[in-house]
């Protein structure tokens, strides 16, 4: 923006966490970003699973039987 500059920007406060709560802020988001990557992880192992099994299934590889689909 044109009209901000180091005036504007001096009056400016900014509010900052002091170092412990910092450091809280920092686990929570480690914590979550790990088990993020975990669920990628098993999301990525699940669909390969499912294509090995779509491609056993489709190819005649493993015999689906028509009663046993009924009765669930």
């Amino acid at each position: 923006m044109p009209s901000l500059n180091n005036s504007v920007m001096e009056r400016l406060i900014f509010p900052i966490c002091d170092l412990s709560e910092q450091l809280r802020i920092t686990a929570h988001v480690d914590r979550a970003s790990c088990s993020i990557r975990a669920s990628q992880s098993y999301l990525g192992i699940l669909r390969l699973l499912k294509q090995g099994l779509m491609h056993d299934l489709l190819t005649g590889r493993v015999r689906v039987k028509i009663e046993e689909l009924a009765a669930t």
